[in-house]
């Protein structure tokens, strides 16, 4: 561990004196695509052009449709939000319903948006949007009840959580159901995949985040939330058979969808563990790998560094943003920032990618499939930029400048509420 602690600094320091890298604009594909928020207010580019498609609004979360032809987005007016919609083709936009909290996801496959308001799961086909139509007219109702929920990977059925549940014990349990877009009220279609106790000795948890599922379809992630205060500090992580017959308990981490991961392929998944709100310690990147002998665990995080957001390029490569532990106290000003960091998990090789400009860091890596490139966000605490590069770093290119700061909880920064790549 030492010698791979002083590998890491010898290359950081090699890489503060090189020269820079030659900028080179061929990088930079006529159809890449990314939503972002510049001064609160969404835009969108594709390629070296962008345009601006809300004035004087305040806008966050963009999220591509399947195919990049919509975006949604949540858009916050008089402490409510309002969910609105964007056909890049027409540059139409609709609103679509208002909601105090929504979560909301597109279909794998379709142009189709689910929407959940309060407990209640809607759904918007987008295709058959015209301008004028009443608001409470251009979705139908497909559950109530609901807690979370994904699409399944088929795009026709959803797996949901229940809502929470006080009762005189405490919560109730955590119904899992699988319910089809097209129940139109008949409970018969309904299934139910699994009940998951409220409370163990283990865990506590009143209801999930979203799911993910591995490459083979046999395995479902997702996080078990206890109530607000609890959830700040400590999740659980757990990974439930596609059957329904058999769960298994992780690990404890941060209540952050975008810190667990499925590898592309294999039945590897990679997250960020560690309990307390703070970012900047205790957060380690972890593997826990599917074989037929059982289940391994691999930590690839050296001591002395947290790991924060992280992207898989192959089955075999993660890149994840870097920085050295760090006492919350200190002003933000004397905190290390982060780095990138490409990790060969056959080869147990760790290789620094990026060395930002001082006061810079380097945030929230993606790994863009449609290109074969990595992109970034370079961030002072105060601007914001996205860069392209080859995978390994190289070639790098500073694409979209002035990104607004992402929402931050204890130097946790929530990057998807900012910028979003078609890919």
């Amino acid at each position: 561990m030492k010698k791979l602690i002083g590998t890491m600094i010898i290359l950081l320091l090699l890489n503060m004196f090189l020269p820079a890298k030659q900028i080179v604009n061929a990088s930079i594909e006529e159809g890449m695509k990314a939503a972002f928020i510049r001064n609160h207010d969404l835009w969108v580019k594709i390629g070296e052009k962008e345009h601006q498609v809300t004035s004087g609004e305040n806008v966050q979360y963009p999220k591509w449709s399947y195919n990049g032809k919509w975006l949604a987005f949540q858009k916050r007016e008089d402490q409510k939000s309002e969910i609105w919609l964007y056909q890049l083709e027409t540059r139409q936009l609709f609103n679509v319903i208002q909601t105090e909290f929504p979560t909301y996801r597109w279909s794998p496959n379709e142009n189709k948006l689910a929407i959940l308001v309060g407990d209640k799961l809607k759904m918007i086909e987008t295709d058959k949007l015209t301008l004028g139509e009443k608001k409470n007219q251009i979705y139908k109702k497909v559950f109530e009840g609901v807690g979370n929920f994904s699409w399944l990977p088929k795009g026709k059925e959803f797996l949901i959580s229940t809502a929470p549940v006080q009762v005189p014990e405490g919560w109730a349990d955590i119904q899992l159901l699988i319910v089809p877009e097209d129940i139109s009220q008949d409970m018969n279609k309904v299934k139910q995949l699994f009940t998951l106790p409220s409370q163990t000795e283990k865990y506590f948890a009143i209801t999930t985040s979203l799911f993910k599922w591995s490459p083979d379809g046999r395995w479902i992630s997702f996080l078990g939330i206890p109530t607000a205060s609890l959830a700040a500090d400590v999740n659980t992580l757990f990974i439930l058979s596609a059957d329904g017959k058999k769960l298994i308990q992780v690990d404890e981490m941060l209540n952050n969808e975008n810190w667990f991961h499925w590898a592309p392929d294999l039945k590897y998944l990679a997250y960020i563990e560690g309990v307390g709100r703070n970012a900047t310690q205790n957060k380690q990147l972890k593997i826990k790998k599917f074989n037929k002998w059982g289940m391994k665990e691999a930590s690839l995080t050296p001591e002395g560094y947290v790991d924060w957001d992280f992207t898989w390029r192959s089955d075999r490569i993660i890149t994840i943003s870097r920085a050295q532990e760090s006492d919350l106290q200190l002003d933000s000003a004397e905190r290390p920032l982060p780095f990138l960091v490409q990790i060969d998990i056959k080869k147990n090789r760790q290789t620094v990618l990026t060395s930002p400009p001082e006061n810079f860091g380097d945030f929230y890596p993606v790994y863009l499939r449609k290109s074969s490139q990595l992109s970034w966000v370079r961030f002072n605490h105060q601007k914001a930029e996205a860069w392209i590069a080859s995978p390994d770093g190289s070639e790098a290119v500073r694409w979209i400048e002035n990104i607004d700061p992402a929402p931050e909880y204890y130097e946790r920064w929530d990057w998807p509420a900012v910028i979003s790549y078609y890919n």
